[in-house]
């Protein structure tokens, strides 16, 4: 079936318009938002200025939890599958009579500890960007940046459940086959770094 050239070129034009008219609105808020702040920075007294300082400060600033949630958009879905991946593995102790699901446990498990690594060591640069505050910051530094530290300390908290929603199912679910297999585990072959943070889960078995 052969397209309609004129059906092409209007739905070209339309796209072309759409554009023209997406540009002009963007085009005159832009302009609304630089004529009111200029009206707003004539007119206003200087607390209030102060007061929408320290606002737009807050609503374009990048928040710590908020980057860690865009990392992990699906973490509520990813624990859950983790928890049902641990679930059959461990199933497959008795219920696997051919092996199929047990011949995949070292990929499964090395995959699994390779992506708590990367949560521990997220979690580790994401809890740098916060210094516990001394008796001596509460005394000498400013309410300003005491308030901003504080609000780094809760964002990075919240950053610290984001991560564990994942990191406990993830060490929920090798803890559960290391308890499960014990020793048999020794008859697969895992690579070093992979067995070394395994054998902390067995030594807890």
């Amino acid at each position: 079936m052969h397209a309609n050239p004129s059906a092409e070129r209007a739905a070209e034009a339309v796209h072309k318009s759409e554009e023209r008219v997406a540009g002009l609105l963007e085009e005159t808020r832009t302009r609304w938002h630089q004529g009111l702040g200029s009206v707003v920075r004539s007119r206003a007294p200087e607390p209030v200025l102060a007061v929408a300082s320290e606002v737009g400060h807050w609503w374009t600033r990048e928040r710590v939890n908020r980057r860690v949630e865009m990392s992990l958009p699906n973490r509520r879905l990813d624990a859950l599958v983790i928890g049902v991946l641990c679930h059959l593995v461990c199933a497959s102790l008795t219920e696997d009579r051919y092996g199929v699901v047990q011949r995949d446990i070292p990929k499964i498990l090395e995959a699994l500890l390779a992506f708590l690594t990367a949560l521990e060591e997220y979690q580790a640069d994401v809890n740098k960007l916060h210094v516990p505050l001394t008796q001596e910051d509460i005394q000498e530094l400013p309410v300003k940046e005491l308030a901003q530290r504080e609000r780094v300390a809760m964002e990075v908290a919240r950053a610290g459940e984001v991560l564990g929603e994942v990191s406990d199912a993830v060490k929920s679910g090798v803890g559960q086959i290391a308890r499960t297999f014990g020793d048999k585990l020794a008859a697969f072959k895992f690579p070093p770094r992979t067995a070394q943070k395994l054998q902390g889960f067995l030594d807890y078995a």
